[in-house]
C-alpha cells in the first residue's frame, strides 16, 4: 500500500504490477502473495499470472476459478511456451492464448522467449 501511494505521487501513470503464483490460496500461505488483496483494494494495478502448466485442463479449471474473482481486466495470464522434452506442442500454447482471450483476461505473457525461439514456435503462435 505504501509503495503504491509512493509510486502515484511520484508518476500516477506508472502501472504498478507483480508477477505472482496463481492458485492463491497457495499464493498467500506459501508465498505472501496475496494478489486478490491487492488488487481489488488498488495495491497494485495489474498481475502477471505465473500459470505456467502445460495440462489445458487444469488451465482452464484454474483460469474459470480465477474469472469469479471478477478482477480480470486487472490479471495478465503468463502461459508456458518452452518445454525441453519436446512434448508441448505450440497448439497447447495456442489453446492457451484462445481460452484467456476468451475468458477476456487482460491480456496474456508468454514465458520464455529463448524457449519459443529454441522450440521454433514462433511462426505458429497465433495471437
Amino acid at each position: 500500500k505504501k509503495m503504491k501511494i509512493s509510486i502515484n505521487n511520484m508518476n500516477p501513470e506508472i502501472v504498478v504490477s507483480a508477477a505472482v503464483f496463481p492458485q492463491l490460496a497457495t499464493a498467500v500461505s506459501k508465498y505472501a502473495q496475496n494478489w486478490y488483496e491487492w488488487l481489488s483494494k488498488g495495491y497494485i494495478d495489474k498481475i502477471y499470472l505465473m500459470a505456467y502448466t502445460t495440462s489445458n485442463d487444469d488451465l482452464e479449471k484454474l483460469l474459470n476459478q480465477i474469472s469469479n474473482l471478477r478482477l480480470n481486466d486487472k490479471i495478465v495470464v503468463g502461459l508456458k511456451a518452452w518445454d525441453s522434452s519436446k512434448k508441448y506442442k505450440v497448439d497447447d500454447i495456442n489453446f492457451k492464448i484462445k481460452l484467456s482471450k476468451k475468458l477476456k483476461f487482460a491480456g496474456i505473457s508468454l514465458f520464455s522467449y529463448s524457449g519459443i525461439r529454441n522450440n521454433d514456435y514462433f511462426k505458429n503462435i497465433k495471437f
